[in-house]
């Protein structure tokens, strides 16, 4: 049985030099119970490029009995009508559920269209509906007060643990999105709990579980209730399917003349 410490990880990645897909992200989340990410920015659409590495991390829980666990808390970004509404006392939670559609595209889609929009939106209401993936919105904060001066979450980690309980850490100035992993200009530095950097690994475990429990006094998280309740009304059968299926996102790139079938093929599509 495999884990985190059958790979070479290297100690830092550079995507200019390394392939960030291939050479991190889809073998971490294949390896992982748990994948915790802090982010800048946030797209669905990042998952459906490892969706093999999505299924292994739902599938390869410690009991076997398929609880791997995705805990996201994203940055929130906010235009200067968004800051002048909370001035004058809209309250943050009443402003994220009017933008909520922005960062998750659950309405306005169309169950079984196969577009990779409405793909990456049953990807995400499945995950969410299974109780894999809990999402949480991270806005800087002053004495307990959301911030108006324009400020924004844009911290970038990360934490995975294997069954063997081994953890290995991550940060750097990558986001959760395609163009994060695929085509922008990133780099990020590695720690492995097993060869030295267990401290290393413990602090940036313990940033998340304090920005996680609210407990950070420079950031205020909300939890998105609305979320699961938009994603069951969007896709209301999603709860009785076992796992979702692979085939119905490479589904994404058949049918049009011309298109690259291939997995590499399939990804740059993903990343527009």
């Amino acid at each position: 049985m495999t884990g985190l410490k059958d790979h070479g990880w290297q100690d830092s990645f550079t995507s200019s030099q390394d392939n960030l897909l291939e050479g991190f992200y889809r073998p971490v989340l294949q390896e992982a119970v748990r994948y915790w990410r802090i982010t800048g920015y946030f797209s669905s659409r990042s998952l459906l490029q490892v969706l093999d590495g999505v299924e292994q991390l739902v599938l390869a829980s410690p009991d076997g009995r398929g609880r791997g666990q995705m805990r996201l808390i994203t940055g929130f970004f906010m235009s200067s009508a968004d800051l002048q509404a909370l001035a004058t006392g809209l309250s943050p939670s009443h402003l994220l559920e009017q933008q909520l559609t922005k960062q998750f595209p659950f309405k306005g889609v169309t169950p079984g269209d196969g577009s990779v929009t409405d793909l990456a939106a049953e990807l995400l209401a499945w995950l969410v509906q299974k109780g894999h993936l809990e999402i949480r919105v991270g806005l800087p904060s002053q004495e307990g007060q959301i911030s108006s001066d324009g400020a924004i979450f844009h911290a970038k980690e990360g934490v995975v643990e294997d069954r063997h309980g081994d953890r290995l850490a991550f940060t750097g100035s990558i986001n959760e999105t395609p163009n994060g992993w695929s085509t922008n200009y990133e780099t990020f530095d590695v720690f492995c709990s097993w060869s030295g950097d267990q401290r290393r690994v413990d602090a940036k475990e313990r940033h998340f579980l304090r920005l996680w429990q609210n407990k950070d006094h420079d950031a205020t998280l909300s939890y998105l209730a609305s979320l699961c309740r938009s994603s069951v009304e969007a896709f209301p059968e999603l709860a009785n399917r076992p796992l979702f299926p692979r085939a119905m996102a490479e589904a994404a790139c058949l049918g049009e003349e011309g298109t690259d079938l291939s997995r590499q093929g399939f990804e740059r599509a993903l990343a527009g």
